[in-house]
């Protein structure tokens, strides 16, 4: 018969688990913040620097590195090209005794629609009859005579017109006046069909 040896659990089964050290065995290592900051660069020891708790700033993240800034004044230059256009009525549509009149034609069905939306930019809007008279451009060979068309202004903020004209070309003029002949102004627009 053989003898049968006992396999241990462990490599180190004799001696005790614990946490201490025996003696002054292997190397020691200290870590010392202050003895390492003491060496770096002035930019490194600022940031460790305590400086507290910086205070709320809405700009500051929006400005904090140079893409930041270039999109934050990207966007501030758009808002500020808006709101000028906007107030100066660069932005489309005529002014018309008090109305906003925005124009526009576009092809549907075979046929091309004209669209008017007015709005009242304050309390002295025009209300009553307004004639609109479409021509084709001079130079397009048309034969047809002037389309008429008529549309009621109310006391409405805004109101939107649609009317369909018996002639199809890639522009129109279209002339706008009001029904009392009194005031004798008349606007008069170009626009293109989509």
């Amino acid at each position: 018969m053989t003898e049968e040896k006992e396999n241990p659990s462990r490599p180190n089964a004799g001696e005790a688990l614990s946490e201490e050290r025996r003696g002054e065995e292997g190397p020691r290592f200290y870590y010392s913040r202050e003895r390492r900051l003491s060496r770096a660069s002035a930019p490194v020891r600022a940031l460790y620097a305590d400086q507290g708790k910086p205070g709320f700033s809405l700009l500051r993240p929006l400005i904090s590195s140079r893409p930041n800034a270039i999109l934050f004044g990207t966007v501030a230059a758009l808002v500020l090209i808006t709101l000028v256009m906007s107030f100066s009525g660069v932005t489309g549509g005529k002014l018309y005794r008090g109305c906003r009149i925005n124009l526009s034609a576009g092809r549907y069905g075979g046929a091309v629609l004209v669209v008017l939306k007015k709005t009242s930019t304050g309390e002295e809007a025009y209300t009553g009859p307004v004639s609109l008279t479409v021509f084709p451009p001079a130079g397009a060979g048309v034969s047809e005579l002037p389309y008429p068309h008529r549309v009621v202004f109310s006391s409405r903020k805004t109101e939107e017109f649609r009317f369909s004209v018996p002639f199809d070309e890639p522009e129109l003029l279209i002339e706008l006046s009001g029904g009392d002949s009194e005031q004798g102004d008349s606007l008069v627009f170009k626009i293109k069909t989509n």
